[in-house]
């Protein structure tokens, strides 16, 4: 009973997949991205963030957009999706 009772609780969660893009203003290259997975969006109270694949290609790197658009998918889980938790699964030194 209770592996039914989860198994429908475990169905029943629903994901949301976000991608976002670093684009070099002058080029018009896409120099960046990053995933972010928001868990749990069928409520509000419970949503988790998972940072994913923040990738910036080499000839941008050592420059800080790394760390940069790390912190605005960081800012965007927590105040535009409004996650109780953010979890990151990445490196922070690209």
């Amino acid at each position: 009973r209770t592996i039914l009772r989860t198994r429908d609780i475990l169905d029943s969660l629903q994901n949301e997949y976000i991608f976002f893009v670093v684009k070099d203003l002058h080029t018009h290259l896409i120099i960046g991205t990053g995933t972010i997975i928001i868990t749990n969006t069928s409520t509000q109270s419970g949503q988790v963030g998972y940072i994913e694949n923040i990738m910036i290609h080499p000839d941008y790197q050592n420059i800080g957009l790394g760390d940069i658009t790390f912190q605005y998918l960081k800012y965007y889980c927590l105040n535009t999706k409004h996650c109780i938790k953010v979890i990151t699964n990445c490196d922070h030194n690209i």
